[in-house]
């Protein structure tokens, strides 16, 4: 929806979004990870390799991501009223 509502813009943010995403996705593709030490079949919800998490860096990783999502829904809100005003 990004890419569709300004075709002209640099990518390389979107970019850096679509690359977090994917890694959130690759480590925890049910979104219950993070919240549960376990899976419901006893197995852990982290890979085990994974030995440490800054979380410092997690959350100002979060933070930047949710900034972005956010101007980027009020971006595409805006550009779909102007196309509905322009409509009528």
């Amino acid at each position: 929806m990004i890419e569709k509502t300004w075709p002209n813009a640099p990518g390389s943010d979107a970019d850096v979004v679509e690359k977090l995403i994917a890694e959130f996705d690759a480590m925890d593709p049910n979104s219950t990870a993070f919240r549960y030490s376990t899976s419901m079949k006893g197995d852990n919800s982290l890979p085990d390799n994974l030995t440490q998490l800054n979380l410092r860096h997690l959350r100002e990783t979060m933070e930047k991501l949710s900034l972005f999502l956010q101007a980027s829904l009020t971006g595409v809100a805006v550009s779909l009223d102007l196309k509905q005003e322009t409509s009528v």
